[in-house]
């Protein structure tokens, strides 16, 4: 599910919106010459429209006052007393609620008006501290009231709910005094804005479900007092009006928009439509409104009230407060002296539409109720509309229902959205005195697994409070300081782009992440650094009774305080799998359960394809419980203060260790407690060099395949602790001792190595985290060449230039071959690269590497894609054993070789693949995308590369799979793909006429020299 912002992806659908908005942006222009018109009432304060009887109310002073919009005069007012603030109308329009900044020494109140009769009647409440009375108010979709308070002097005031049937209320929070409230048009979402702090702290809360959320903080909040705040008719959206800007936050509160600038053009009023998507800001000190649709935020329309909203400070209930009519026909706004109004629609339609979504976003499958109603906007026309209303996602019906009940109302369920943004609207025909209407465009999202931070939540742990079990969070590169609890989830948190660019750091305030709520395998954290975490239990992460999966991080400076354990990784009765991860720099006290990784009681974790580095305590340390089974295989363990440790006072041969390097260390394995009899089960590991190699335990070195011997790390001292190994047979040779000296039968045993590379390559796994490839050179990058009718020129210094021979090498394969296609590749797994050729289904490989044909069985034919028309040559070490073997490409189906033979089998035995249907004229690429050895398919097509980069042999979208733009307007180009840099991992390159554009850097895109390579070679050779 990938989880989409609501708002992502769906400039484009500004087009499909634009029927609904025509006639509110005509509107806007022709307008210019209706005059607005004044309402005299020099104390006030708010005010509400009452559609059923096209009346305004105003609260002024300790009156609310009438004004009848349909003969333009005012009616008796209601004399409340006290000092009238906030005012809304119910639901079902039957009631007003009045707010009062009135008190006595014990309570505060609103009023409420019963708009029938006329009567009003006080709601008492236990007044809190320091409030001073009742302030802004809004009705929610359950019938509550929802009110703000002020204060005597400066402090916090209830955020309350008022019952009005039971006559009680509760605080819902404390807020900021003097906050503003607004409602939803449909009345499900209450938001508010703290007006009296610099942080801009706001919130929302959602009365269908009772979710209440709180930002606070300058990094939260909007770092400005509040001025106003306004939710769109579904609560989807909300606007703040500050002197900064007005900001705009997506359904998640999360900021997706700017508005106006800091002090001079700043809004002091904001009101949504209540029936399409558009935002009304009243511009200070100007006599302007202006209106924005909702998807872009472009601004669409002004309208000029007359009058200069003259700014007064940061005070609400000002000058500039808009409110929009129920029916969204009519604007006002507070004025000096009075209030203005305005037409927005002129038309003489008398239904509006509402529509709405059972979830939004949903997950591919699932079945969504879409719900309209028609809302009848004239009260002039009596009745109730019936009809039908169709459902459409943008211009494709989704189907029919009849209007029921009152108010009217249509419902049409499916189950059939596909993932991805939907542009659902609800037309209404018409029937009898009723006119026909439109809704507002939903924005209907339907998400995949992911949830972005910081796209969409802009911390990690909102995300985790919203997702639900089989979510994948993905977060982007950025430092993130927090501390994490999954409470009990079964979710993915994965970083975007690696360790390397994407922290976590608990700033020493506790563990950096928990996991204490049952949490399973399906828990999963990975691409992580993890720092900064302090606790006596799990610096880094703490485990309780959960068993989570924890893959692919840098656990790098956390500490357990004194007496605990697990400076990095605390497991209580935890069956963690810890795998592919970097333990530096982590630090802990001596006493005897702690360690960088250390698990306590009834454990069985399973810690695989770990390097343990420079950590000044334990690496690994268990002290289990009898029964305990964990399985600790393929670490690399050196320069540890102990490298594993065990306590032995009960049998713990169900504990086993496998195929571990452990080297430099001060003491290798370290058993406390008990007799040898109760050992647990070693073989397979390296121990060398450490300060003592065994401690507790006799020498297990010529034990079940247990060695002392210098591994030959690559490059120890910078950390590098790859094997070294013989590459092609050049000396001086200096392999490894602990290649091919593993153990292929110890228990889940993992298929690929810390950086994903397969196992197993040789005879028998290596020992350590690092897998040997003895196939893929680690300093050889790739070189350029071009094949001229039969003719080799290949740049063998790699001068970038052609020189001759011997400096480059001249060779003659494929001359009188008609049509035929060069190919490269390892054909026989010797680490060289070698040429062929392809003509019409026939393959010509050039075994030897001596640049000739000699005929089988030196060289080699092979037979594959004979018979299929327009079949291009792919090559690739489809299986990741080191050897390139041959495969073809048409018209987006994959024809691959898996079993090297030169011939084609057949599924199971080869693969056909499906991925580019449908791309006219794309050109087959294929690279090691990511460096685990296996070569991966690709598309490329007019400077648009499509990478398979799950290699699951289909088009999956980003993130999954990769979109490339690189070579866009080279007319003629043709896509190379090398290891340029020599770093393992395939890089993309262009060719165009003799010249070269090779993107070095892996950026995907082309950043010019010396940081990507230009290149001279085959000019002049045509074709």
């Amino acid at each position: 599910m990938k989880r989409f912002n609501a708002l992502t992806g769906l400039r484009s659908l500004w087009l499909v919106s634009a029927f609904i908005l025509f006639s509110f942006l005509t509107t806007g222009s022709a307008l210019a010459s209706v005059s607005p018109v004044f309402i005299p009432a020099p104390s006030r304060a708010d005010m509400v429209h009452d559609m059923q009887r096209n009346m305004l109310y105003i609260t002024n002073a300790d009156q609310v006052l009438r004004y009848d919009l349909t003969n333009q005069a005012f009616s008796e007012p209601w004399t409340l007393g006290g000092n009238l603030k906030g005012i809304d109308i119910s639901p079902d329009g039957s009631t007003l609620a009045v707010a009062d900044l009135s008190m006595t020494d014990t309570q505060v109140w609103i009023h409420l008006i019963d708009l029938g009769t006329g009567t009003s009647q006080k709601l008492y409440m236990d007044k809190a501290f320091g409030e001073s009375g009742t302030y802004a108010i809004a009705f929610g979709s359950d019938g509550r009231v929802y009110s703000s308070s002020e204060f005597a002097g400066s402090g916090w005031v209830p955020f309350r709910q008022i019952d009005l049937l039971s006559k009680t209320s509760v605080n819902l929070l404390d807020i900021r005094h003097g906050s503003m409230i607004s409602a939803s048009a449909d009345g499900n979402m209450i938001s508010f804005a703290e007006a009296d702090t610099s942080d801009g702290s706001f919130g929302t809360y959602n009365v269908a479900n009772g979710t209440l959320v709180h930002r606070t903080g300058y990094d939260l909040g909007t770092s400005w007092p509040n001025f106003e705040i306004a939710a769109n008719s579904d609560g989807t959206q909300c606007a703040i009006p500050t002197y900064g800007g007005t900001f705009i936050y997506d359904q998640s509160m999360h900021k997706i928009k700017t508005l106006g600038t800091y002090a001079t053009e700043y809004a002091s009023g904001v009101v949504f439509n209540p029936f399409a998507n558009l935002l009304y800001l009243s511009l200070a000190n100007t006599s302007i409104v202006r209106a924005y649709e909702t998807v872009t935020f472009t601004p669409v329309a002004d309208y000029d009230f007359g009058v200069i909203f003259e700014w007064i400070g940061g005070w609400n209930f000002a000058n500039g407060r808009i409110r929009i009519s129920k029916n969204g026909k009519m604007l006002f706004a507070v004025v000096n002296g009075g209030i203005m109004y305005r037409l927005l629609d002129p038309s003489t339609s008398n239904t509006a539409m509402r529509i709405s979504a059972s979830q939004n976003p949903s997950i591919p499958g699932q079945q969504v109720t879409f719900t309209a109603t028609v809302i009848k906007t004239d009260s002039s026309f009596s009745g109730t509309p019936t009809g039908t209303v169709t459902f459409f996602d943008g211009s494709v019906i989704l189907g029919t229902s009849s209007l029921s009940g009152n108010p009217p109302t249509a419902i049409f369920m499916t189950a059939s959205l596909t993932d991805g943004p939907h542009s659902i609207t609800a037309a209404y025909g018409g029937e009898g005195v009723f006119t026909s209407s439109t809704s507002r465009v939903l924005h209907q999202v339907v998400k995949t697994d992911f949830i972005h931070v910081p796209a969409e939540y802009p911390i990690i742990q909102e995300a985790i409070d919203v997702a639900v079990d089989g979510d994948t969070i993905l977060v982007a590169p950025g430092i993130y300081i927090e501390n994490l609890n999954y409470y009990g989830k079964a979710i993915n948190i994965i970083s975007e782009s690696g360790p390397s660019v994407t922290f976590i750091d608990g700033n020493r305030l506790g563990p950096v992440v928990t996991f204490s709520s049952g949490e399973g395998l399906t828990s999963t954290l990975n691409g992580f650094t993890i720092r900064n975490g302090l606790a006596f239990w799990g610096g880094g992460v703490t485990l309780q009774g959960s068993s989570p999966t924890i893959t692919g991080n840098i656990f790098d400076g956390n500490e357990q305080s004194g007496g605990g354990f697990g400076a990095a990784i605390g497991g209580n009765g935890s069956s963690a799998l810890i795998e592919n991860n970097y333990f530096r720099n982590n630090t802990c006290d001596t006493q005897w359960t702690s360690g960088v990784v250390s698990f306590v009681n009834s454990s069985s974790p399973r810690i695989f394809n770990n390097i343990f580095s420079n950590n000044p305590c334990r690496a690994i340390n268990m002290t289990l419980t009898e029964g305990s089974q964990p399985v600790v295989a393929n670490n690399t363990i050196v320069g540890n203060s102990v490298g594993i440790r065990v306590a032995r006072s009960v049998d713990i041969s169900s504990q086993l260790y496998f195929n571990n390097i452990i080297a430099s260390n001060g003491v290798g394995l370290l058993v406390d407690f008990g007799s040898e009899s109760y050992n647990p089960t070693w073989g397979n590991n390296l121990v060398f060099g450490n300060g003592i190699d065994y401690n507790g335990i006799s020498d297990q070195t010529g034990l079940n395949g247990n060695i002392s011997a210098d591994p030959w790390f690559v490059d120890a001292a910078n950390g590098d602790y790859h094997l070294s190994g013989c590459y092609g047979g050049f000396d001086p040779c200096l392999q490894s001792p602990a290649i091919d000296a593993g153990n292929n039968f110890a228990p889940n045993l993992p298929l690929t190595d810390i950086e994903g590379n397969n196992r197993i390559i040789g005879i028998s796994v290596d020992m350590g985290a690092h897998e040997y490839r003895d196939s893929i050179p680690p300093s050889f990058p790739t070189k350029i060449g071009v094949f001229d009718h039969g003719t080799w020129y290949l740049d063998s210094n790699q001068s970038w230039a052609w020189e001759g021979t011997p400096s480059d090498t001249l060779g003659i394969f494929g001359v009188g071959l008609t049509n035929a296609a060069p190919v490269v590749g390892d054909w026989n797994g010797d680490g060289t690269s070698k040429i062929g050729v392809f003509t019409d289904g026939t393959w010509y490989l050039d075994m030897n590497r001596n640049w000739q044909w000699d005929g089988e069985p030196t060289d080699k034919i092979g037979i594959f894609g004979v018979g299929i028309p327009g079949a291009i040559p792919v090559v690739g070490d489809w299986t990741g054993d080191g050897i390139t073997k041959i495969g073809v490409y048409v018209d987006g189906t994959w024809y691959l070789d898996m079993n090297n033979n030169g011939q084609w089998d057949g599924e199971p035995t080869d693969k056909i693949g499906t991925f580019g249907v449908g791309l006219t004229g794309a050109i087959p690429v294929v690279g090691d995308w990511i460096g685990n050895g296996i070569t991966i398919i690709g598309l490329y097509m007019d400077g648009i590369w499509y990478l398979d980069l799950n290699n699951n042999w289909q088009w999956d979208g980003e993130p999954a799979d990769k979109v490339v733009v690189f070579g866009v307007g080279l007319a003629g180009a043709v896509p190379v793909v090398g290891d340029w840099n020599a770093d393992g991992i395939s890089e993309i390159g262009i060719y165009q006429d003799g010249l070269w554009y090779l993107d070095k850097d892996r950026s995907w895109a082309w950043d010019g020299e010396p940081t990507d390579q230009f290149g001279v070679f085959g000019v002049g050779l045509t074709g």
